[in-house]
């Protein structure tokens, strides 16, 4: 098995968090993982930063969440998009 060296480049001060975050790695096995888990199909971070944004906007909208309840009844919209944007998350 050969051994092939990657390099990346980043900004010092946009960056600030990703270098002081690999300082304290074994970089090349977290890059590895990282790499890894981003093919994964679950959601990402961002994905649940953007849905959670979405409901933010829905809640101030007036929107609200309730509970499954033993008689049907008829959803408001705005209700059900917000449980729509919950479901998306895969949680």
């Amino acid at each position: 098995m050969s051994k092939v060296t990657l390099a990346f480049s980043c900004n010092s001060e946009r960056d600030a968090d990703i270098l002081a975050w690999a300082e304290k790695q074994d970089l090349s096995a977290a890059l590895r993982a990282a790499v890894r888990a981003s093919w994964l199909n679950g959601p990402t971070v961002g994905d649940v930063l953007n849905e959670l944004g979405e409901l933010k906007r829905l809640l101030r909208t007036g929107a609200t969440i309730q509970t499954e309840s033993k008689e049907p009844e008829a959803q408001d919209p705005t209700t059900t998009a917000a449980q729509a944007a919950l479901n998306s998350l895969g949680l």
